[in-house]
């Protein structure tokens, strides 16, 4: 529950909302000394998979309002106790999250949070273990963060959270982690809410990183010097990364902008991942050439309709 994950999570040096966990109404009151006003109220369940399906969050101003939700909140069905924690506010809020895929296997996830995460569902993702220019990237690839410019927030912070919800998926029997909102401020953040869902993780074997999603040396086949054509723009989109190397390939040329062409697959080095640019018939026969070549196949063709 909620004010369990908190607890897991601040023995790792992440910074949550304080929350009590009550269930008598005289506990109640004994938080709200503590937290102030105004606060807010959260239903506390293992079975409900989100507190707003059922109504289960609740903002108040003084006691006589709090004691009446506390009454509503525990009338729930499955509700164990009501946690109890003052309102905060932040600059922006944002959602980081891990989970596992049945091919990939473990990845974290970053967008807006509260609402936005539903509402828009603009989020980027990273296979775990996760690198600091991979939380640079996300940052980067979640444009509505960005609707907040002039407003400073901490991307320092952001980015040490991220790293350390990584080391601990690597580290922890966690099938899933969400955790929404996370308030940021100009300086720092705070978990505002969480949730953990604990259990035997299931084992990938693959390697740190899959080439296709992280290639690094790409082969364009049907490369062209031909702005029109597809194997030019594949060519321009892969310059935009500085860390590639690109390998193209076409028998009647020797560079495309000031990069050697390679006159066929038989000169081709061993590449991450080839690009085929060419048409449906060739392909068939480009693909099987290239087993011990490429790692990974990624084709952009057609025609594969015509039944000629």
């Amino acid at each position: 529950m909620e004010h369990e994950a908190k607890e897991f999570l601040e023995k790792y040096g992440i910074k949550t909302a304080k929350c009590f966990f009550v269930k008598k109404e005289e506990d109640l009151l004994e938080a709200l000394k503590i937290t102030g006003f105004p606060a807010v109220l959260k239903i506390a369940f293992r079975r409900i998979p989100h507190k707003s399906d059922v109504g289960g969050v609740r903002f108040v101003n003084d006691e006589k309002e709090a004691v009446k939700n506390f009454r509503e909140l525990m009338a729930i069905d499955f509700a164990e106790g009501v946690n109890v924690q003052r309102k905060l506010e932040g600059v922006i809020e944002i959602f980081l999250g891990v989970s596992q895929n049945e091919q990939f296997g473990p990845f974290l996830a970053l967008g807006l949070g509260g609402f936005f995460i539903e509402a828009l569902k603009t989020y980027s993702v990273r296979l775990i273990p996760v690198s600091r220019k991979d939380v640079e990237d996300m940052l980067r690839e979640v444009p509505n963060i960005f609707e907040y410019r002039g407003r400073a927030f901490d991307r320092e912070a952001v980015i040490e959270l991220a790293l350390k919800l990584s080391e601990i998926a690597e580290r922890e029997n966690i099938l899933e982690m969400d955790l929404n909102p996370v308030f940021v401020y100009e300086k720092g953040c705070i978990v505002a809410d969480a949730k953990i869902f604990l259990g035997e993780k299931k084992s990938f074997k693959r390697v740190r990183k899959i080439p296709i999603l992280n290639p690094k040396k790409i082969a364009v086949i049907g490369a062209s010097d031909k702005p029109l054509k597809v194997g030019y723009a594949v060519i321009q989109s892969l310059r935009m990364n500085r860390n590639i190397e690109i390998y193209p390939v076409n028998p009647n040329l020797d560079e495309i902008d000031g990069i050697k062409v390679f006159k066929s697959l038989t000169e081709l080095p061993e590449v991450d991942l080839a690009v085929i640019a060419l048409p449906a018939e060739k392909v068939v026969e480009t693909v099987e050439s290239l087993i011990g070549k490429a790692k990974e196949v990624l084709i952009i063709s057609a025609g594969f309709s015509n039944p000629r």
